[in-house]
């Protein structure tokens, strides 16, 4: 997905997202286009649409001075803006945007969400996420019609910076999680111990990382027995027993802060006591190992 930021609206086919706030019962447009903000003035006294929190509306529109698609996304009042209503008002409006299958995307962000632009980016990132690995034949064409190759921000705020440093951040956050997501979305028999190393390598290597991969004979001559006990019913090389360190130290000198993640790939233990239910996600159990990586 590639981002552009600019300073005025240009006309695409593409889909246009327009946030809209409520200041002392008046919508604020900022710097849509007039003929815009009539129709938004027209559809609030006729009360279609009431810019309230998580209220989303669709226009289809046939005038060639905009794009056929726009999605208006109710902040309600700008006194009451949060990061968490602001996240939440986004990632409908961008899932909305995904399903009317265009490739190019135009946001115009009013100066009032300059602060908010690390939870737009959250917003934006998390509902890109598809786990896509797995489907074939219509379900992976329908899944890459839906994906938004083309983000243009619009944003004639004098504080446009702050808002692009933000997105950026919230886009790189979200990337992270997305990562995490694929890992602990796949079953065992595919994320087994090696793969799960193996990845490892792979995020410390592209980011700069110091890694050690400790092995089963290693494991046993530091007297590991609590992980390698957990592991004992495995009996293929690739489900054999792993523990990674990585280590990133920017500053010398400086105490260590040490993240640990629990990274069972399915934890079989205690079959016969757990509901059948609890089992069906238990390939869930090395995400704190994934969220660590």
């Amino acid at each position: 997905m590639r981002l552009t930021f600019k300073s005025t609206f240009s006309q695409k086919d593409v889909v246009l997202v327009l946030p809209i706030l409520i200041e002392k019962k008046h919508i604020l447009t900022g710097k849509f286009p007039k003929k815009m903000k009539t129709v938004v003035d027209k559809l609030v006294r006729d009360k279609e649409f009431k810019a309230e929190v998580n209220e989303i509306h669709i226009l289809k529109l046939h005038d060639s001075h905009f794009p056929k698609t726009v999605i208006l996304a109710g902040l309600g009042e700008v006194g009451e803006l949060k990061r968490y209503k602001v996240r939440e008002t986004f990632a409908l409006a961008w899932k909305q945007a995904r399903s009317e299958k265009k490739k190019e995307c135009t946001l115009v962000i009013p100066q009032e969400l300059d602060e908010f632009g690390e939870v737009i980016g959250e917003a934006i990132g998390l509902s890109n996420y598809v786990l896509g690995k797995f489907k074939t034949g219509k379900d992976l064409e329908d899944g890459k019609k839906s994906e938004i190759e083309k983000v243009e921000i619009v944003s004639s705020s004098k504080n446009a910076k702050t808002l692009e440093e933000g997105i950026k951040k919230g886009l790189l956050v979200t990337e992270a999680v997305n990562a995490t997501r694929d890992m602990v979305n796949l079953p065992p028999n595919i994320l087994t111990p090696k793969a799960m190393a193996d990845e490892a390598v792979k995020i410390a290597k592209e980011n700069g990382y110091k890694i050690k991969v400790f092995e089963r004979k290693e494991l046993e001559k530091m007297g590991m027995g609590g992980i390698l006990a957990v592991n004992r019913g495995s009996v293929k090389e690739d489900q054999s027993t792993r523990m990674v360190m990585i280590e990133y130290a920017p500053v010398k000198d400086q105490k260590p802060v040490v993240l640990i993640g629990k990274g069972i790939i399915f934890d079989s233990g205690g079959y016969n006591m757990k509901p059948s239910r609890a089992m069906e996600n238990m390939h869930e159990d090395m995400a704190g190992g994934a969220a660590v990586f």
